[in-house]
């Protein structure tokens, strides 16, 4: 069946034109607008992962800030990068007695984190050298450093994958708001110890 869109999109192309479209005209339109819109999807999708992952990151931010603000430990400062913090998250959940009844769901929000990770490194600062394909697969270009080095590494994602990672890290993001409901008392405020910007 055809779309109501479908016959819009024609009939603005022939107005335009001031003239009926012959059928390899219209084919060939179509499949333009096809593409087109099959593009917006695409960068639709992975603005969807950067949303998410910024949740997920900002969460272990506050997890962070809660743990180094609470508990004694040696640390002075809290992680930047995504690697660290996810160590310190780890760490404090398995060593810190108070959070003992808390540290498998912690050590199941670290396993996921890691697992997505990748795929969102692959998708964000990956270059998507492929945007449009036959087989739906996008291929994504991303350097792995090495010393001197550059390597190139390349995976592929379907724009139904790259939608898939994102409701996963949608799914993170609310067993780690979860945790954080459980682990951060009522009484204790965060925003004490967020400084202002301009200061």
């Amino acid at each position: 069946m055809i779309s109501f869109r479908t016959i819009w999109v024609v009939f603005k192309a022939s107005y335009r034109q001031r003239r009926i479209m012959g059928p390899n005209e219209i084919t060939s339109l179509l499949k333009t607008h096809s593409l087109r819109e099959e593009k917006k999807l695409f960068y639709r999708a992975i603005g969807l992962v950067s949303v998410s992952w910024c949740q997920i990151e900002i969460l272990f931010d506050y997890a962070n800030l809660f743990l180094i603000n609470t508990y004694d430990m040696k640390e002075t400062q809290l992680p930047i990068a995504l690697k660290p913090k996810i160590a310190f998250f780890r760490k404090h959940f398995q060593t810190i007695p108070e959070l003992d009844p808390f540290k498998d769901r912690a050590m199941a929000i670290v396993e996921r984190a890691n697992i997505l990770k990748e795929a969102r490194h692959d998708i964000i600062h990956g270059y998507a050298a492929k945007l449009v394909s036959v087989d739906d697969d996008r291929r994504f270009v991303r350097h792995d450093y090495r010393g001197k080095r550059i390597a190139e590494k390349t995976k592929s994602y379907s724009l139904d994958q790259i939608i898939q990672k994102s409701e996963e890290m949608g799914e993170l993001v609310d067993l780690m708001v979860a945790l954080l409901r459980q682990t951060i008392p009522p009484n204790k405020i965060l925003s004490n110890y967020f400084d202002d910007p301009l200061s």
